[in-house]
């Protein structure tokens, strides 16, 4: 983990044992002191005895490409990549980066990943896949958020009626909902589409 860079992210638990350990007060401690010449030589000293050095701009590369290896095995969560990252820094003996520049390579990698999934999905789909996506999307530009009116069972399927929910139990709303499953099991998409990657994803 970093050097502390301000009094109120280091335990009081830890404050106290250091001021017992060196016979002063803990309330010594100053924050400012951490960025005077001694506390820089002093965290040079610490990372020499123990093996480490500050991370660089190519550790930020390295770091980037191992986040992008992890992403393919399914989403996850910001707490998650965090864990991610500090593994890599103990497993290098690197000094990480600020929270504010870890959070900014995981969201590079983050989007990287996505962009390489699906610049490579839609590499794979035939014209007529597209050409059945584009529509779908099209016809759902000219659809009225604001319209409450029922689906019929000859209702145009557009990507919002894909998403939405049953609007009740009535013959045409079944009739409707059947009509959906028959285009949805009738896109055109290989089946090993998405064949290497994670069920997660």
């Amino acid at each position: 983990y970093r050097y502390p860079t301000s009094k109120d992210i280091i335990e009081p638990v830890i404050l106290h044992a250091l001021a017992r350990q060196l016979n002063i007060s803990h309330t010594l401690f100053e924050s400012s002191y951490l960025d005077t010449r001694t506390v820089v030589r002093f965290r040079q000293k610490i990372r020499e005895h123990l093996g480490h050095r500050v991370a660089t701009l190519p550790d930020a590369e390295i770091l980037t490409t191992h986040l992008l290896e992890h992403a393919k095995n399914g989403p996850h969560t910001l707490p998650q990549y965090h864990e991610l990252v500090y593994q890599f820094f103990r497993e290098h003996e690197l000094e990480p980066f600020t929270p504010n520049q870890i959070n900014r390579y995981i969201r590079s990698a983050v989007d990287q990943f996505e962009k390489q999934f699906f610049a490579n999905i839609i590499k794979q789909l035939s014209p007529s896949a597209i050409n059945f996506f584009d529509n779908i999307l099209s016809d759902n530009d000219d659809v009225d958020d604001d319209s409450d009116s029922e689906p019929e069972a000859n209702t145009k399927i557009t990507l919002r009626s894909l998403k939405s929910d049953l609007a009740g139990v009535k013959l045409k709303h079944v009739a409707f909902e059947i009509n959906k499953l028959t285009l949805l099991s009738s896109v055109p998409i290989s089946a090993k589409l998405f064949d290497g990657a994670s069920r997660k994803l």
